[in-house]
């Protein structure tokens, strides 16, 4: 007799090929297990619902139906690499939907999930291939986007709050890093929460804890939220002559970026903090811990809302939205939230019903980090849960 401990309190069990699947209650995990008993693979990418029926879709038995309490799923499940069995310790899902209508046309493919941060992640940045990672207790990790395994390993002797760029990190405590020596480039005495580069990479600003927006080289005030409220994020217009900062006083800005403190509208109608702003075209996105999306029109500089998406009631527990990432070509608007789900609606003032296309867990605590590649259309984020996650997104 073999016994096997399977994590993600497994709830049903099917054979695939010669291996042992098992699917866990509603913690999205899934085991692959050999006949000896030894772990194959594992992964957190299926559904999260209370499983009641397993079924392959065909002999070759690659697609999995999954039938729960809460709805039915097709599943793709491959070993990473093609291969079984498979050198890395991971297994692959792709959600597949089943309703052909345009409003579900976006499935996933989780590439990474990997834990290695000793407290909560906050810090996410991208160049390339190369992502950086960071958490509360100092931790940066190095990575490039096709490993599972970082290749750098740096401690800083502060918690960690945003990359910069690269080589610069900024901490709670309002110092900033250079990454590889660990030496003290700034001092700014408040927390560096957000950052934004123009295209040449001449000029960034950078918000901080109390309401300061500053350019790093010129040490200019850019603006100045009233008293004294976080910045959670900066970005700047598309001729990057205007830039947006989105506040904890549940307003966004808009400020003359060669100016001191040069206002030039206040965009209203959240109700609690906004937590990520973007500027594509002529419109502005801003997400909120109100829960909803708004998006302003800034034709003619009159910046008024164009219309609001209330995120589903599918949606449980308490959270707010904390990332917004806008991809202009495939008129998306991808958010995520303070209890780790992933929320993708189509851009279009037409969906009366605001129904998101996908929203789907991707972490166990809220999301501290959103990077969106619209060329590989890949999507990285960091949890509080210690996690980093590489997902990509299939638009059909």
């Amino acid at each position: 007799m073999i016994v096997y401990l399977a994590s993600g309190s497994p709830q049903a069990i099917i054979w695939w090929h010669s291996y042992l699947l098992t699917v866990g209650y509603i913690s999205s995990i899934v085991n692959v297990y050999s006949l000896d008993g030894s772990l194959i693979g594992s992964g957190d990418g299926a559904p999260t619902t209370a499983i009641c029926h397993l079924q392959w879709n065909s002999d070759e038995q690659d697609l999995l139906w999954i039938g729960g309490y809460m709805g039915l799923a097709l599943v793709h499940i491959e070993l990473l690499d093609n291969r079984t069995p498979s050198p890395v310790e991971k297994v692959m899902f792709t959600i597949i939907n089943t309703v052909p209508e345009e409003t579900s046309s976006l499935s996933l493919t989780t590439i990474i999930h990997r834990t290695l941060h000793e407290t909560a992640g906050c810090g996410l940045y991208m160049e390339n291939d190369e992502i950086l990672s960071g958490d509360l207790s100092g931790n940066i990790f190095h990575w490039t986007i096709h490993d599972i395994k970082p290749k750098q390993h740096t401690i800083i002797p502060d918690s960690i709050r945003c990359f910069i760029s690269k080589d610069l990190v900024g901490t709670l405590s309002g110092i900033l890093y250079n990454v590889d020596t660990q030496e003290i480039v700034e001092d700014f005495q408040s927390t560096i929460i957000c950052s934004a580069w123009n295209k040449n990479k001449t000029i960034c600003l950078i918000g901080l804890g109390d309401g300061t927006l500053i350019n790093f080289h010129t040490k200019k005030i850019i603006g100045l939220h009233s008293n004294n409220a976080e910045i959670w994020s900066v970005c700047l217009s598309p001729n990057e002559e205007l830039c947006a900062t989105a506040s904890e006083d549940q307003t966004t800005c808009i400020w003359k970026v060669n100016d001191e403190q040069n206002l030039i509208a206040t965009l209203r109608g959240h109700t609690t903090a906004v937590t990520s702003v973007q500027w594509k075209h002529e419109r502005i996105y801003t997400c909120a811990d109100d829960r909803t999306v708004r998006i302003y029109n800034t034709q003619s500089n009159l910046y008024n809302c164009l219309y609001v998406l209330h995120t589903p009631k599918s949606l449980f527990g308490w959270f707010t939205l904390t990332y917004l990432k806008v991809d202009e070509d495939q008129k998306l608007i991808i958010c995520t939230t303070q209890n780790g789900y992933l929320v993708i609606w189509r851009d279009d003032e037409n969906n009366e019903n605001d129904v998101p296309i996908l929203c789907k867990k991707i972490h166990f605590g809220s999301l501290e980090g959103l990077i969106y590649d619209k060329e590989t259309h890949r999507i990285v984020t960091i949890g509080s849960d210690c996690t980093v996650t590489s997902l990509r997104l299939h638009i059909h």
